[in-house]
């Protein structure tokens, strides 16, 4: 996914997101944690695959750059 912010990590945290990933799935939850190579990690995370039903994560981790 590619992201240009201009917030701190501790300004997004526990903020609800939704991230388009590169494949099309979109992936969207709390954002419990970012660093700085951009990983995040969301909680009660909602993963729609593209075209396809949805799924429930309790925790997602997106691998960011």
């Amino acid at each position: 996914f590619a992201c240009t912010c201009t917030r701190t990590r501790t300004q997004v945290e526990g903020n609800v997101t939704t991230i388009e990933l590169r494949n099309e799935d979109v992936v969207c939850g709390m954002i419990e944690n970012v660093d700085e190579n951009q990983n995040i990690i969301l909680t009660n995370a909602t993963f729609t695959p593209h075209l396809r039903n949805s799924i429930a994560f309790e925790s997602f981790y997106v691998l960011g750059k």
